[in-house]
Order: C-alpha cells, then sequence, then structure tokens
C-alpha cells in the first residue's frame, strides 16, 4: 500500500489519491511543491500508481533539491542516487508494494 506520507529530507510530504487527476489535468500524478503533497490518480491500477508514486518521488527530490534535469548533469543523477537511497531508508517499512 503506497504510504500516506513520506519524508524527503526535511520535509513530510502527503500522498493524495484523486479521481479523475488523467482526465482533469491531463497527468497521472503530479508533485504540488508548495502544499509538499504528491498527487495520483485514483482510478489507476496498483502498478501504475507505484510507478506514478516512484516519478512523483523522483520529481519532489528534483523541486527541493533544485537539481538541474537529469539528461543534461551526470552530477545530478549521483545526487538523486544518494537522495532516493534516503528516502528507501527513512521509508522502508512502507515502500515496499
Amino acid at each position: 500500500m503506497i504510504p500516506e506520507t513520506i519524508k524527503i529530507g526535511a520535509y513530510t510530504v502527503t500522498v493524495i489519491f484523486k479521481d479523475d487527476l488523467l482526465r482533469d489535468q491531463g497527468c497521472c500524478g503530479r508533485f504540488l511543491p508548495c502544499e509538499k503533497r504528491i498527487e495520483i490518480d485514483n482510478g489507476m491500477c496498483s502498478e501504475m500508481q507505484w510507478g506514478t508514486f516512484y516519478h512523483e518521488i523522483i520529481e519532489a527530490v528534483s523541486e527541493i533539491y533544485c537539481v538541474q534535469p537529469l539528461a543534461e548533469h551526470h552530477d545530478s543523477i549521483n545526487l538523486l542516487g544518494e537522495v532516493l537511497h534516503q528516502i528507501l531508508r527513512d521509508n522502508r517499512e512502507k515502500m515496499i508494494p
């Protein structure tokens, strides 16, 4: 089960499921930086929700840590690897689908 909250660095990010997010916003999920919230479309299958969840974690990390686009900077990939390690470590019991 996808957790209701996840700790990313100093922030606790809330995860919510929204009906018709894909239809209304044109996306399966999104990270809202000002609200520190991940939204995931409620109508997707579990596998798609988990994939979207991990994608939005990377989006959140990129936004919170001001990481340049991954394709352009190899150092950003290294940083994200370290940050993702921290997230998985601090949320281990919540991260296994």
